[in-house]
C-alpha cells in the first residue's frame, strides 16, 4: 500500500526554511506507524514487508540520515548527497547554470525568463506534456496517452504546480549564483549543514543504490 508524502502532502510551510528536514516527521510517523513487528528488527516501509526505502529525490537520503533505525536498504534515484551538491553549487559553472530553474522558482527571475505559477492552465499544461520527457516516453511505447492526460489532468489542478515547487522555496534550495545571477543579487542559498543539522550521521551507513539517469539535464553524476 502506497502512502503519498509528495506536494502539499509533504507537510510543508513555504515560509519553512528547512524544508527538507521538515520532510522528515511525515516520513517518521508515516514508516513508524507501518514497521512494527515486521522484517529485519521490525524495519519495513509497507505490508507485505518491504525493508526498502525508494525516492526520487533527495529527502528519503535525508531521511535516512536522521533515521538510520527505519531504513535497511536505500535507493535513491538522480539525488545527489546534500554536502556534495553544495560543493557543485558553489564552484562548478556547469552546475549552477543548470540549477538556473531554482533560482526561477524562488522569484529571481529576470523578465525575459520563466515564472512559475502556482497553477497551470489546462492549454500550458497540454503543451507542457506534449513536448519534453513525457512525449518522449509516449512516443517510445513506455506511457500511454491516457497516462499522457493523466499528467495534464494532474499538473493542471488548481494549486499543484505550486506544491511541486514550494519545497524548493521552503528550503532556500537554490545556488549561490550562476552566469546570470551575481552572487550579490542571491539573498540565500543551499546550505547543507542546515538541512543535515540534528541527523545521526551524514553519512548514509545501510547499503544504498544510486540509480543514475546519465541524461539528467540538471545533474551530472560527477554530483
Amino acid at each position: 500500500q502506497e502512502q503519498r508524502i509528495d506536494g502539499r502532502d509533504r507537510g510543508l510551510d513555504p515560509f519553512d526554511r528547512r524544508a527538507a528536514r521538515a520532510l522528515v516527521g511525515p516520513h517518521e510517523s508515516i514508516l513508524r506507524s507501518r514497521t512494527e513487528g515486521h522484517g529485519p528488527n521490525g524495519h519495513v516501509l509497507s505490508r507485505p514487508p518491504l525493508p526498502d526505502a525508494t525516492r526520487h529525490d533527495g529527502a528519503l537520503a535525508v531521511f535516512a540520515m536522521y533515521h538510520p533505525d527505519l531504513v535497511d536498504r536505500l535507493i535513491v534515484c538522480n539525488a545527489p548527497h546534500p554536502h556534495l551538491f553544495e560543493r557543485k553549487l558553489n564552484d562548478n559553472p556547469w552546475q549552477q547554470h543548470s540549477s538556473n530553474y531554482m533560482l526561477l522558482i524562488n522569484g529571481y527571475a529576470h523578465a525575459d525568463e520563466q515564472t512559475y505559477p502556482d497553477t497551470l492552465s489546462r492549454e500550458v499544461a497540454v503543451r507542457q506534456f506534449e513536448a519534453g520527457w513525457v512525449a518522449d516516453q509516449v512516443r517510445l511505447g513506455r506511457y500511454s496517452e491516457a497516462d499522457r492526460q493523466r499528467w495534464i489532468d494532474a499538473a493542471s489542478t488548481p494549486g499543484a504546480f505550486g506544491a511541486s515547487t514550494d519545497y524548493y522555496r521552503a528550503d532556500d534550495l537554490r545556488p549561490p549564483c550562476n552566469d546570470t545571477h551575481p552572487r550579490s543579487d542571491v539573498a540565500r542559498s543551499f546550505s547543507a549543514a542546515a538541512v543535515t543539522e540534528g541527523a545521526a550521521s551524514i553519512v548514509a551507513t545501510m547499503p544504498t543504490l544510486i540509480v543514475w539517469g546519465i541524461n539528467d539535464h540538471a545533474r551530472r553524476r560527477a554530483t
